[in-house]
């Protein structure tokens, strides 16, 4: 770290303006919640208001312009300025319009002080474009996890067959809104009824994360998912669809239940390499007050970014090894979880394709090779029966650097009514 980075908040009072805001700069269009301090011709921010170390700051010299550019995005100006990276506009979006009024008019007097023939105040705010690139994967904003328990054991699960196999003219097709359907699950769940408990708090803040139906575009559809134990004890919920109505708000979630920023910078690099068309994320919580939450990537993608996803550890290096030697070259979804300390899980989640013996030859291989038990023989005995038709079939692997934690083997049947 740069020698002028080590300088805490507390050093830099009394200051000309302090506040939260989320900060966009750089070659990657990150945006990042942080505490800016303005002191003299700098404005410093840093990871929370109590930081003894900074994460950068804005130089404000002679000639830097603000503007406020709220037509484009709410509370947001810009300030075209320079650091230690070079030249570069930098955009701030504060929470409120009172933040924004104060803020914006603490940087101006700033800058008119130390260039009284600089642009009038009148003229900086004149409207910008802020450029939009169509294809880019950009995080817009901001999970401390206890966890349910992990298991080191194979688990098969069967999905239901499912009713998009029917095929329905669109005028027909029922019209159906996710998120009332949710609150109906949730209200059915009687330890989810208790306002203040964490675990409520906790699903509030992801519930506001999924888009609302405005967000989405003509023929766009967004998925809700909800897995329960036999005992409703243990509750998984799923949200996922296009990138651009889900990743803001999702980014926002991660932020707001306190996520690393390590991870939210890993989620954003992985984006920016992957550009995947659809995302997702995800919340597991208990009856115990157990939370955790993460994120997954849907498509085709290459193997090797396993690689790039997981910690740094041999067990994805063995992993990828044993996909190719399997024919296995492209993952239909990836993910990881944003617990607030490692070892941090990342699912990796195959499809197998071919006859039922060469779906089994693969999982058997699998278990053998990482080291699990055999499956028991009575699952053996139902996977190898199911119908070779209209049969999905996927293999997950959850790894993290301390070994391989989880396989689960998932199949659904899709019926096809004539």
């Amino acid at each position: 770290m740069s020698e002028e980075l080590k300088i805490s908040v507390e050093s830099l009072r009394p200051a000309l303006f302090e506040g939260w805001g989320k900060k966009q700069g750089g070659s990657v269009k990150t945006w990042k919640k942080r505490w800016f301090v303005l002191k003299d011709n700098r404005l410093w921010y840093f990871a929370s208001k109590t930081a003894e170390e900074a994460k950068g700051f804005i130089e404000l010299p002679p000639g830097t312009e603000t503007r406020d550019v709220s037509q484009n995005k709410k509370f947001m100006f810009s300030i075209n300025s320079r650091n230690t990276k070079g030249s570069r506009v930098f955009y701030i979006v504060t929470e409120n319009s009172v933040d924004h009024a104060t803020f914006f008019d603490a940087v101006r007097k700033v800058l008119n002080k130390s260039s009284p023939s600089s642009v009038p105040a009148a003229q900086s705010t004149t409207p910008v474009n802020v450029p939009k690139a169509e294809n880019q994967f950009t995080l817009q904003g901001n999970n401390s996890s206890t966890g349910l328990s992990t298991s080191t054991q194979p688990v098969t699960s069967t999905i239901p067959p499912m009713a998009d196999a029917v095929n329905i003219p669109n005028s027909l097709q029922p019209k159906c809104d996710g998120r009332k359907n949710i609150n109906k699950i949730k209200a059915k769940i009687s330890w989810l009824q208790v306002e203040g408990e964490n675990v409520v708090e906790f699903w509030k803040y992801w519930m506001d994360s999924t888009p609302q139906s405005d967000a989405l575009e003509v023929g766009q559809s967004i998925q809700f998912m909800l897995v329960v134990s036999g005992n409703t004890e243990k509750l998984s919920w799923r949200v996922f669809g296009p990138q651009g109505a889900l990743i803001q708000n999702m980014v926002d979630f991660f932020w707001n239940v306190g996520a690393p920023d390590e991870e939210i910078d890993h989620l954003n690099n992985l984006g920016c390499q992957i550009n995947p068309s659809e995302i997702g994320s995800w919340i597991d919580m208990s009856v115990m007050n157990g939370m955790d939450g993460g994120w997954f990537f849907k498509g085709d993608l290459v193997c090797d970014v396993i690689r790039d996803t997981a910690d740094k550890c041999e067990y994805a290096e063995r992993l990828i090894t044993w996909a190719k030697e399997h024919g296995l070259n492209y993952l239909c979804q990836m993910g990881r979880d944003m617990g607030a300390t490692p070892p941090r899980q990342s699912e990796f989640r195959f499809k197998l394709d071919g006859v039922i013996s060469s779906r089994m030859d693969k999982v058997h291989s699998a278990f053998t090779t990482f080291g699990f038990p055999p499956i028991p023989v009575n699952i053996v005995e139902i996977l190898t029966n199911l119908p070779p038709v209209y049969t999905y079939f996927y293999l997950c692997v959850i790894v993290s650097s301390e070994g391989f934690v989880k396989f689960v083997i998932i199949h659904f049947l899709l019926y096809k009514i004539y």
